[in-house]
Parts: C-alpha cells; sequence; structure tokens
C-alpha cells in the first residue's frame, strides 16, 4: 500500500518541476527567444531549435515565440532588428514584438 506522504511528495516534485518549466512561458504571451534562454527560465537552445522545426537560420534569439499550454513554445517570428520584450523597463516580461 501506497502512504499518504509518498503520493503528496511525488505529486509536489511533479508540480515544482512544471512550474518551474513554464514560466515565464504561460499562455497566451508572446516571449521574446533570448528572454527564455536566460539563466532565470532557462530554455535551451534546442529547445528553441526544436520550436523552429530543427532549424537554426541565425534568428533564435531574436524571435517572438509563442507560449501555449504546459510551458510548450512555438516559433512565431523572426525579428532581424532585434527582439522587445514586452513591458515598460522590462526585459522578462510577455507579450513581445519585434523592432521597428
Amino acid at each position: 500500500m501506497v502512504s499518504f506522504t509518498t503520493v503528496v511528495i511525488a505529486l509536489t516534485a511533479a508540480a515544482s518541476s512544471v512550474t518551474a518549466f513554464t514560466a515565464p512561458c504561460n499562455f497566451p504571451y508572446d516571449v521574446c527567444g533570448w528572454t527564455l534562454a536566460s539563466q532565470q527560465y532557462g530554455y535551451t537552445y534546442e529547445e528553441l531549435k526544436a520550436a523552429h522545426g530543427g532549424v537554426d537560420d541565425g534568428t533564435l534569439y531574436n524571435a517572438v515565440y509563442g507560449c501555449r499550454a504546459n510551458g510548450v513554445i512555438e516559433y512565431g517570428t523572426a525579428c532581424p532588428r532585434g527582439c522587445q520584450a514586452g513591458g515598460v523597463g522590462s526585459n522578462n516580461t510577455p507579450n513581445a514584438n519585434c523592432n521597428a
């Protein structure tokens, strides 16, 4: 028989790993690649590349990614002039856009 404590520990571990992975990429926000790859959020180069269909065309970090459920990211738009994180005075808030 599985103890109540074992179940609680397992559920807590699963929930904390999902929470750590999804921030800041939560639906329905858009986020810059360089924000996702920051040490704070921890998406890897390989995850950015996978979201772009396995291609690195030099835009992985300067691109807008759409956030989907459970921390899944979807490559959106390349930003040849750089990606601007949303929000005033912040580099890591959602709803990013390409620089004009």
